[in-house]
């Protein structure tokens, strides 16, 4: 990762991502909290830290995002939908990106699948459509948590002050009023409902995507926009 981070240039971006675990909505009265189902009291949250090149400074620096969610959905069509707000506050921050990075852990259920690889060659495109090269890494299972955990740490945090001082998180958009409010060093922004069942459209029937007999064993995927082509890698440059 620092190795990426010293050669970034300035057309260049990293993403690094994780999804936290689910907050659990909480009311500050225990008498409520009894009574509050369950089954509907869950916020999902993605959390990214992307670095780039800046423009004022022409150093490498840092921008930390949380998507938030009432849909619980962890699948590759959920993942581009909480990455959609990141890649277009990206584009602003960046003129023209012409290389894109991510890094993720390797859960075939969340990253490491054929429906993110089917996206990674046809929309990562579309989100970056001044990109020419994309690189997913996937981090080893067990090499400890990263800077993506700590933003879901912060998060919940402090929803968990705020409730012991007599406010109630009960869904995703009160959550993210008060998280506003208490923390300025996150951008902190709502998963786009409706993109979300645009990506659904976009994509085939599950059945008809090809899987890849090396899913496990894969460790970064390249996409060039010249060759149109995946290139899977059982050691990542990382």
């Amino acid at each position: 990762l620092d190795k990426v981070k010293e050669t970034l240039g300035k057309n260049d971006i990293f993403i690094h991502m994780d999804f936290s675990e689910n907050y659990s909505c909480k009311y500050s009265s225990e008498v409520q909290s009894s009574h509050f189902g369950a089954s509907n009291g869950q916020i999902s949250l993605h959390t990214v830290v992307v670095y780039y090149v800046s423009k004022e400074t022409e150093l490498v620096e840092s921008k930390c995002f949380a998507t938030l969610s009432d849909n619980l959905r962890h699948d590759a069509a959920a993942i581009f939908s909480h990455l959609q707000p990141v890649a277009r506050e990206m584009k602003i921050c960046v003129d023209e990106i012409k290389t894109v990075h991510f890094l993720s852990d390797g859960p075939t259920t969340q990253y490491r699948n054929r429906t993110i690889f089917y996206l990674l060659g046809n929309y990562v495109p579309v989100f970056f459509d001044s990109c020419s090269t994309v690189h997913w890494h996937y981090s080893e299972a067990g090499h400890g948590k990263g800077a993506p955990d700590g933003i879901g740490g912060c998060l919940k945090r402090t929803a968990d002050r705020l409730v012991a001082e007599g406010k109630d998180v009960t869904s995703c958009n009160v959550m993210i009023t008060l998280l506003k409010d208490e923390i300025k060093n996150i951008q902190i922004l709502e998963m786009d409902e409706n993109f979300l069942k645009h990506i659904d459209q976009f994509l085939p029937d599950p059945k008809t995507i090809r899987p890849f007999k090396g899913t496990m064993q894969t460790h970064e995927v390249v996409w060039a926009r010249n060759t149109n082509l995946l290139r899977f890698r059982r050691l990542s440059c990382l």
